[in-house]
């Protein structure tokens, strides 16, 4: 059992990589569209069905295109494509993402101790002689014979 030694928070965030940031941007930007879609499609048409008074769950139908919205929806889409980042070097993020590395590559289990700040590294095997120790010590056998209830 090694214990290791994280002098920050848990809770930091690493900078996500390049690609992951451009794809939650593109979900995030399309999100906002189709809600765009839906509320001018209500607007221009409001005879339309509307559904607002049936639960009000999210629909996985996607709204007509609107010719009105379609040059913004390009000009957003332009925008995110012409995205350029910054290389922005950070001591602390550098030192956050050579640990997440070192966690994801290592095949030991991390386990954070019960009541404090502390976490340690162990091997599967024993992870689980350890769990299983703590979870029976307080179980004891008893005969076939016995019943539930019975003294």
């Amino acid at each position: 059992m090694e214990k290791l030694s994280f002098d920050y928070s848990m809770k930091d965030i690493p900078i996500p990589p390049l690609k992951t940031y451009k794809i939650k941007l593109l979900d995030k930007v399309e999100s906002v569209l189709k809600r765009m879609r839906w509320k001018a499609f209500f607007f221009l048409n409001p005879s339309a069905e509307s559904r607002s008074g049936k639960c009000n769950l999210k629909s996985r139908r996607c709204p007509p295109p609107i010719e009105d919205l379609k040059p913004f929806e390009d000009d957003m889409f332009k925008m995110i494509e012409n995205l350029r980042f910054k290389k922005v070097r950070d001591s602390f993020q550098d030192k956050l993402k050579r640990d997440v590395k070192k966690i994801n590559s290592s095949d030991k289990v991390l386990v954070f101790a019960d009541k404090s700040r502390n976490v340690y590294e162990l091997e599967k095997p024993e992870y689980e002689k350890l769990l299983r120790e703590n979870i029976t010590k307080s179980y004891r056998k008893s005969d076939e014979q016995c019943e539930p209830g019975a003294e």
